[in-house]
């Protein structure tokens, strides 16, 4: 046997953590504690009017389903995890998931895409779906795949703690829920990987439940409509776009009225270049018709928030080669020595070559010898 080994150098860029805010500890006495109770009570009246004012009048809520409902039906995308019974589309070659279809076997569909789209466009995700129904077409059997098999699937989406939520969320419902999925937001909300908004989605979408769902393109369609200034990362805003969100969502159709208000975002109310003059409900949109005043523009909303800036990590690499030989000849293969990463953390439970984590101005010999 003989075996070569090169040690390399990479960087690894990671978000950095946000470091938490720290609140200001100290005494006051009584006659400051009361005046400061005062103007609290002032500013939190103001606030609550201030709230209220972004709510939706019942006249308004009526004219944004109907208008967002009509506009869906013509001109909806159709794909291949979306049904719509009410489409108006007439199109020959597209085709999307089968009217017929029972409502568990849907729900395997939509929560599918929706972990797919996390972080991803549309047109890739089509193929990567495909493919996936095709090896796994039901839940059941999901849950018999293995982790490597389905991270061979989801080569190329990148993010693959997606793929390692699928696989536990399918194990899930079909060893703790007969393979059945729930269909309320609250029961599907405990399956591992499904948070607010895919429950919502899973919920509204598959079996028609009266639920309201807030992703990115529903915050920017919101923040527009109502003109909301606020940073949409805080808690107050997170809550107010929900309330939102519940307050708009139609009661019969409320499936599609939530895709409809992401296919909104997604194709004509866009983060840039926005196309307004095709929009259904510019007619109730705030920042549209301040932007017509000359007041600021529609871009105005949401307000960007910065994001945090990267972090480089630094690895000291080996890639050890083992060479088998046969009468002096070199075999047809070699092999690599890999390692599984932990199960938690980046990249959590994949294959590497072995590394170890360096200081960025470690000299070279200090790195080789902590791979070595």
């Amino acid at each position: 046997l003989m075996r070569r080994s090169w040690c390399a150098i990479r960087a690894i860029v990671m978000p950095k953590a946000a470091v938490p805010g720290q609140k200001r500890k100290g005494k006051v006495d009584g006659k400051v504690e009361k005046k400061r109770a005062g103007r609290t009570k002032q500013v939190l009246s103001s606030s609550s009017d201030e709230e209220e004012t972004k709510r939706f009048d019942p006249q308004e809520v009526q004219a944004l389903r109907a208008a967002l409902l009509d506009w869906y039906d013509r001109n909806h995308r159709v794909l291949p995890w979306r049904r719509n019974k009410c489409s108006l589309k007439t199109e020959e070659g597209e085709k999307g998931a089968p009217m017929d279809l029972p409502d568990q076997k849907f729900a395997y569909l939509v929560w599918v895409s929706e972990i797919m789209l996390q972080q991803t466009r549309v047109a890739t995700v089509i193929d990567y779906f495909d493919k996936w129904m095709s090896i796994w077409p039901t839940v059941q059997d999901l849950a018999s795949a293995t982790q490597e098999q389905v991270n061979d699937c989801w080569t190329g989406l990148g993010y693959y703690r997606r793929a390692r939520y699928l696989l536990e969320g399918a194990k899930y419902v079909v060893n703790e829920l007969g393979g059945k999925f729930p269909e309320e937001a609250a029961g599907l909300g405990k399956i591992p990987g499904i948070g607010p908004y895919t429950a919502g989605a899973i919920s509204s979408i598959a079996f028609g439940k009266h639920e309201p769902l807030v992703d990115g393109n529903v915050i920017r369609v919101l923040a527009r409509l109502r003109a909301l200034a606020e940073d949409p990362t805080t808690t107050a805003s997170k809550k107010l776009h929900w309330e939102l969100a519940t307050q708009l969502v139609d009661v019969e159709r409320s499936g599609d009225f939530n895709q409809a208000v992401m296919e909104l975002g997604a194709t004509i109310c866009t983060p840039k270049g926005p196309l307004c003059g095709q929009c259904p409900i510019r007619g109730q949109c705030q920042a549209y018709k301040r932007q017509q005043r000359g007041q600021g523009s529609v871009l105005d909303f949401p307000p960007k928030v910065e994001k945090a800036p990267p972090k480089e990590v630094h690895l000291s690499l080996c890639i050890l080669e083992e060479i088998t030989r046969k009468n002096g000849k070199q075999a047809a293969e070699t092999r690599f020595l890999l390692v599984q990463r932990p199960e938690g953390g980046l990249l959590a439970g994949l294959w590497e070559f072995p590394s170890v984590i360096v200081g960025k101005e470690a000299p070279k010999e200090e790195k080789k010898r902590l791979i070595t």
